[in-house]
């Protein structure tokens, strides 16, 4: 359905050309949608061909994208930052939105949008080792704090929407719900900060000032994700300890069972358990003894 509809809005930006103000400019985005097209439909292939195809698109799409939030949130971070005809992260305009490296906030808030449910994905699955699970958390607060200063709406409905969906057919609406408010918690401070700084925000500032100030958000975001990952740690820890501890129950339960002649594999309601073979096997002798002694005694 999605890959339908990305192609009939290809065909209607090619068709809207006959009537466009500017042709030149529509059929540019009319070759912009339909790269989008062959992008997806390479993607679709690729996951099709794989054993676990949509895991590695996920990992593909995480990978990419953290790139690309690393790019825009340095422009915030450390402005001043380059290398000399390769790159720098000097690049906001004249208002101080992230909007590189794609060029547009827009795009580049919804491109976010898209990869937070996938790194999400990441952090409530509990297959995967604790560090890497942290690490998605991480990532998830900075493309926050990079949508939100791109200061785009749409790009934020697109999150809500993205995150919503996500909780509905995860099956783990609880834990995401859960994760969700954590990451946001150890982002809100960062936003707060990034926003109220006139030096961050104001339409003619001066790069020094700019890394002065990137530099105070870095040791605010830097705390924030650090007590994030403690709080990470201690609660993977005390998950850790319950499962350890409930094992151990169970095990010395069906030890106990054993000793008394008593089957802990039995019903998981019955208080009584059931007889092991070999303590049936004794008792059933034992009736067979008791009954032969009183038939002799009547006798």
């Amino acid at each position: 359905m999605g890959l339908g509809s990305l192609i009939a809005f290809a065909a209607w930006s090619g068709v809207s050309v006959l009537w466009s103000v500017a042709p030149d400019r529509t059929w540019t985005e009319c070759n912009r949608v339909i790269t989008y097209c062959l992008v997806l439909v390479l993607a679709l292939a690729v996951g099709a061909s794989l054993r676990r195809g949509v895991r590695v698109v996920t990992e593909g799409l995480l990978v990419v994208c953290l790139a690309v939030t690393v790019y825009a949130l340095g422009q915030k971070l450390v402005p001043g930052l380059h290398l000399g005809g390769v790159f720098t992260l000097d690049q906001t305009g004249v208002v101080q939105r992230l909007q590189e490296p794609l060029g547009y906030w827009n795009a580049l808030a919804l491109l976010l949008a898209m990869a937070v449910p996938a790194a999400l994905s990441v952090v409530v699955d509990r297959t995967r080792p604790d560090p890497v699970r942290l690490a998605a958390s991480t990532a998830i607060v900075a493309m926050l704090l990079t949508i939100g200063f791109t200061y785009s709406r749409g790009g934020v409905l697109a999150l809500l929407v993205a995150l919503a969906l996500t909780m509905m057919l995860s099956g783990a609406w609880l834990r995401c719900l859960m994760w969700l408010a954590a990451v946001a918690i150890a982002a809100a401070p960062v936003l707060v900060v990034g926003l109220a700084s006139h030096r961050l925000t104001a339409a003619v500032s001066g790069l020094g000032a700019r890394e002065r100030a990137g530099g105070e958000l870095a040791v605010v975001l830097g705390a924030c994700v650090t007590l994030l990952v403690l709080g990470g740690r201690q609660a993977n820890q005390a998950r850790a300890e319950r499962r350890r501890v409930s094992g151990g129950g169970s095990s010395r339960r069906a030890r106990s069972g054993r000793r008394h002649g008593v089957d802990g594999r039995g019903g998981g309601g019955d208080r009584r358990g059931t007889l092991a073979p070999g303590a049936e096997r004794d008792r059933v002798t034992r009736v067979v003894e008791l009954h032969h002694h009183a038939h002799h005694q009547r006798r």
